[in-house]
């Protein structure tokens, strides 16, 4: 998963290059990341509602949601509790882990300034992909 190492190594990059501690980009990279799995799978999900709306997998996925009876952002709310948590710590204790975190920052540390600020740029392309993705499917869904 090369963009999970690109996200941990653009966190470590920001705190070295202004002077604070690196090893706290362990935690922004895992949250950061994290985000964008649960943005791309509600991505994912928003499309398979759209492009196949009466399949098994979408018609599970509705039922296991219409018997809630609280409001929708309450549901949300928890739902994204609940996938922050399990991704994050997914994350925390595998490709996160501090170990991986020091050499995923020694790989990059290894490579020329002007690799590493392309490097950058690909975690921010990486975000606001994932995130107009989301966004899109959010408007033309409803």
């Amino acid at each position: 998963m090369r963009f999970i190492e690109i996200i941990y190594f653009s966190q470590y990059y920001e705190l070295k290059k202004t002077g604070k501690d690196p090893m706290k980009g362990r935690l922004n990279g895992t949250l950061l990341s994290a985000t964008i799995i649960i943005l791309n799978l509600v991505s994912l999900t928003l499309l398979l509602f759209k492009v196949a709306p009466h399949s098994d997998i979408t018609r599970s996925i509705h039922h296991a949601f219409s018997g809630y009876q609280g409001s929708g952002r309450a549901m949300g709310k928890l739902l994204g509790l609940l996938l922050i948590s399990v991704i994050g710590g997914l994350l925390w204790l595998t490709i996160g882990s501090e170990a991986s975190y020091k050499r995923i920052a020694e790989k990059y540390m290894l490579l020329t300034e002007e690799e590493q600020k392309k490097t950058i740029k690909q975690s921010l392309i990486i975000f606001l992909f994932s995130f107009a993705l989301f966004l899109v499917l959010i408007f033309t869904t409803v």
